[in-house]
């Protein structure tokens, strides 16, 4: 069996770059000095639980939190302190409750050292050495409300066979700074398959956007799409919701370029209508963004089977 993957993101490229693409507004860089961020919490389509997903920099080096520092997320009626997407990773998630489309949930480092060691095996009070708060870390955040709902969501075709045939996303126009697209895209080979993300900004909230299947599946081999792609913080969430999340993206190097006979390829396509927000006070570089984001379709958006040029 081929190494499943399952996202993701702020695992590649991050370090230097959050860029989206030429089309992305809001994604700003990191700076090599002071801190930066990259925050994103998302209303998904049908559900009021925000996942919220989060990395912090200081002098361009991600940095987990350790030591009682961490990422807590709160509305009026729930909190959730982020998880690492893997140990020491400096790459976090978490999921808070709100009560209605229009609550505000607050993102922010933090210093607990009790709360950071509650999902230890050893009793809170024991075996504890407590350093003190990383005061270069603690007190960053923001107040996130969230974009109007994607409504009418709907997509030219569920099923393609060509490269270069258009796949058309449409949606009520909105009046947010932009929309964005993600995807998890799953190729089998009889009983091996292997997974990627794929994130692009499509520009202006206007409604409609249309790309070619080879913008996802770059080639049969798909060993430029594993090679070059960069992992976004929406591909994280996308991964999220479809219950993907393994961290680390598959390397080149994984595939059996020689062996590997694409049958077909999944395409799990995730829209989002993004606003963003201004960073906090001494932060140098980065993004806010708050979202509202919809799958598009069931089981997969839409499958490519090899057939066309």
């Amino acid at each position: 069996m081929i190494k499943r993957l399952g996202v993701l993101g702020l695992t590649v490229a991050l370090a230097s770059c959050f860029g989206g693409g030429e089309s992305d507004k809001l994604r700003n860089g990191v700076s090599q000095e002071g801190i930066s961020l990259g925050l994103q919490a998302d209303l998904p389509s049908d559900s009021l639980n925000i996942n919220v997903v989060a990395s912090i920099y200081e002098d361009g080096a991600r940095q987990p939190l350790v030591g009682g520092d961490f990422f807590i997320a709160s509305s009026h009626i729930d909190d959730d302190r982020l998880t690492s997407l893997e140990n020491l990773s400096g790459d976090y998630k978490g999921t808070v409750e709100i009560a209605s489309v229009d609550d505000i949930v607050t993102v922010e480092t933090v210093y607990d050292p009790e709360r950071a060691r509650e999902d230890r095996w050893y009793p809170s009070d024991e075996l504890y050495y407590d350093p003190g708060p990383n005061e270069a870390l603690v007190g960053y955040g923001d107040d996130f409300e969230f974009p109007d709902r994607l409504t009418n969501v709907a997509i030219s075709s569920a099923s393609f066979s060509s490269r270069s045939d258009d796949v058309s996303v449409t949606w009520d126009a909105g009046t947010a700074d932009q929309a964005s697209l993600s995807a998890v895209v799953t190729c089998v080979d009889g009983d091996d398959e292997i997974s990627y993300p794929f994130f692009t900004a499509i520009g202006n909230d206007d409604g409609s956007h249309t790309f070619d299947v080879g913008d996802v599946i770059p080639n049969e081999l798909i060993v430029n799409a594993v090679g070059t792609i960069e992992a976004e913080i929406a591909t994280i969430l996308a991964a999220l919701y479809l219950n993907l999340l393994i961290p680390g993206l598959v390397d080149a190097s994984d595939i059996p370029l020689d062996t590997f006979d694409m049958d077909y390829c999944d395409v799990n396509l995730t829209l989002f209508r993004e606003e963003g927000l201004t960073l906090p006070d001494g932060v140098e570089g980065g993004f806010v963004i708050s979202s509202s984001s919809q799958q598009i379709g069931d089981d997969y958006s839409f499958r490519y089977t090899p057939g066309g040029s």
